[in-house]
């Protein structure tokens, strides 16, 4: 015949509650220490992931746009250059 202990049921219900004690206190180390990170890398001002890429779409585009405009730019000064010369030239020969 089997009979129950108090002494073992309060043990077990100390252990218990020392078990649930020790996963709370886990849960809120982690959340402390999570938070701390995180106000460590916003005070090192870095640049998330997905902030970094729409950066360097943007200076893709930038970069096109600026070579078309480059490209646009370099025909005319020879235009420019022609036309001096027909205006020099005209000039000239009044």
């Amino acid at each position: 015949m089997q009979t129950k202990n108090p002494i073992f049921d309060d043990i077990s219900k100390i252990a218990n509650g020392a078990l649930g004690f020790a996963q709370t206190m886990g849960e809120e180390a982690k959340t402390f220490w999570q938070s701390k990170i995180e106000q460590t890398l916003l005070d090192l001002d870095l640049v998330r992931r997905d902030e970094y890429e729409n950066a360097l779409d943007r200076l893709k585009a930038v970069e096109e746009k600026l070579a078309a405009l480059e490209a646009k730019l370099s025909d005319k000064p020879e235009v420019k250059k022609a036309s001096t010369a027909k205006t020099v030239a005209k000039k000239t020969v009044k």
